[in-house]
């Protein structure tokens, strides 16, 4: 018989394989006696969503993970699934990583001697389905088919917006009207005949005939219609090909257009046929790759703009637009020169009476846009007069290294002096001068392991993992005899520094910032002291 340690096991066991398995953002959460919830474990869709991993949540609340606003909401979530031990779901919107998701999550307690002891939570983003039905409901709403209900003498039972839009008539004078008193003359034979062959329970697909409503004139359309045996009524669309018939008489000049459009795009094209071998190129995929056509022309599209690591990514991409499939993605190719180039990337089937020819290679050149991305993101984290990380990123790695594995941690809030006094008697020019000299002491003084950022004016931070107090003091030293070394005219180099040391796992490293401001502002006393004496 199973005993209680071996059945909690084998719960357990099948918790681990449901958290590794699901698609589902999950999350494992201990209750505990104060009542509150502490992650346990969470699985890897948890960890892409939000950006954690295990070992930053793991036994702490959500309100130590998110905040006190996120994190309250969170937890409150919880009280009902472990006060009533039942199952709870709940949608929310929430903020994952800058963009707002709908997710709908289903909470459910697992107890344990009437007490619920644990809570396991799995949430489904519901975003792309919501935002899939709004595009859909509006797409029908805004459709351009006409659609129709009739019964089997042909009257109209219901008719939708899109005729009324195409017509230009009241919807309730087209009701109990009969269909065929709008058919052209010409057509009307063979409109009945699909009708009767409906009413035998065939389906009519591209019926087309000419109709006419009011004094407009007449317009081609291509009917489909089925029966609804259950309903004993006819349903039918009427797709409006009046313009499709206009544009036969119009091929010779779309295809003047087009080949308009292929030389003079903005971006590179390629046409290749289905083995993949160049065709043609327009002007902008010589700019791009540099090759001329006749460089080129017979040669696989792929080898042609790709190098040996990205030969297999291409080749994947060229084998399903040869499959059908509209390609759009991005990624890197090179040019003659091989220069590396970042590129919006499109392919498209090219079928000539349904049978494949080839396919156009669309090529974007976005190398600007990348370049300018990678510089806004080093200039996020990143202070643009020194060059050192700025305030986000020092509380970012504060957060990081809030664990009990970087214990001792130290932080040192300093004050630059004299900064005042060169702004004023000499100019900003000489104060930027200052605080960027001091910037490279401080990285000269510390390690590679240590965080220096500039905390913002004339403050800078550095946060020291694996550091003692002993240890810090001798980076304070090599500050200090940096500075001295530096010769820097006309203000002397010299920077107040306070500091304070987490010896214990519990303390919390915001007071620790604020331990070391306090110590930044004696210091900064002391030496002022010191002076007037």
């Amino acid at each position: 018989m199973e005993t209680q340690k071996e059945k909690k096991e084998r719960t357990m066991d099948a918790i681990s394989l449901l958290l590794k398995a699901t698609h589902d953002i999950t999350a494992l959460m201990d209750v505990g006696d104060d009542g509150k919830v502490r992650y346990n474990q969470i699985n890897k869709a948890y960890s892409n969503v939000t950006g954690l991993e295990l070992e930053e949540v793991m036994g702490k609340t959500p309100e130590e993970v998110y905040g006190d606003i996120h994190g309250k909401l969170l937890s409150s979530y919880y009280d009902p699934c472990i006060q009533e031990k039942k199952t709870v779901h709940y949608q929310a919107t929430v903020n994952v990583l800058g963009d707002i998701r709908q997710v709908e999550t289903r909470l459910t307690p697992i107890i344990k001697e009437e007490k619920v002891v644990q809570v396991l939570s799995c949430a489904q983003d519901k975003t792309d389905q919501r935002r899939m039905e709004e595009r859909f409901s509006r797409f029908y709403s805004l459709s351009v088919e006409m659609m129709c209900i009739l019964d089997k003498s042909g009257f109209i039972l219901d008719i939708n917006e899109a005729w009324v839009k195409k017509f230009h008539v009241q919807h309730k004078e087209l009701l109990s009207k009969n269909i065929i008193d709008w058919i052209h003359p010409e057509d009307a034979q063979s409109f009945e005949l699909a009708m009767q062959k409906v009413l035998t329970g065939h389906k009519e697909e591209n019926l087309e005939t000419r109709i006419k409503i009011g004094k407009q004139a007449y317009r081609w359309v291509s009917w489909s219609a089925v029966i609804s045996i259950e309903e004993n009524v006819l349903y039918a669309t009427a797709r409006d090909i009046d313009d499709q018939k206009k544009a036969k008489a119009q091929v010779d000049e779309q295809r003047k257009f087009m080949e308009t459009l292929f030389k003079n795009s903005s971006d590179g094209i390629v046409l290749f046929d289905n083995h993949h071998r160049v065709i043609d190129i327009n002007d902008s995929f010589k700019d791009i790759f540099g090759y001329s056509l006749e460089e080129i022309k017979g040669k696989d599209v792929d080898d042609v703009v790709c190098k040996n690591e990205k030969r297999e990514e291409a080749e994947k991409i060229t084998e399903a637009v040869m499959d059908g499939e509209n390609i759009v993605t991005e990624g890197i190719r090179y040019s003659r020169d091989h220069k590396k180039k970042y590129l919006k990337i499109k392919g498209m089937l090219v079928t000539i009476d349904n049978e494949a020819k080839g396919g156009f290679g669309i090529y974007t050149d976005i190398t600007k846009q990348k370049e300018d991305e990678e510089e806004l993101r080093y200039l996020s984290f990143h202070d643009k007069l020194t060059g050192l990380y700025n305030r986000a990123y020092f509380e970012k790695e504060a957060l990081r290294l809030d664990q009990a594995e970087y214990v001792p941690i130290t932080v040192m809030i300093g004050d630059v002096d004299n900064l005042k006094l060169a702004n004023d008697r000499y100019g900003h020019f000489v104060g930027d001068e200052l605080l960027i000299r001091i910037s490279r002491i401080l990285e000269k003084s510390c390690r590679k392991s240590d965080v220096v950022a500039r905390w913002g004016g004339d403050e800078f931070a550095i946060l020291l993992p694996n550091t003692d107090k002993e240890q810090a003091k001798t980076i304070l030293r090599r500050v200090k005899e940096n500075c001295e070394e530096d010769s820097f005219d006309p203000v002397r180099l010299s920077i107040s520094i306070g500091m304070a040391v987490k010896e214990k796992k519990e303390e919390s490293l915001n007071s620790l910032i604020q331990k070391a401001e306090e110590e930044m502002y004696l210091a900064k006393g002391r030496r002022i002291q010191s002076l007037k004496n």
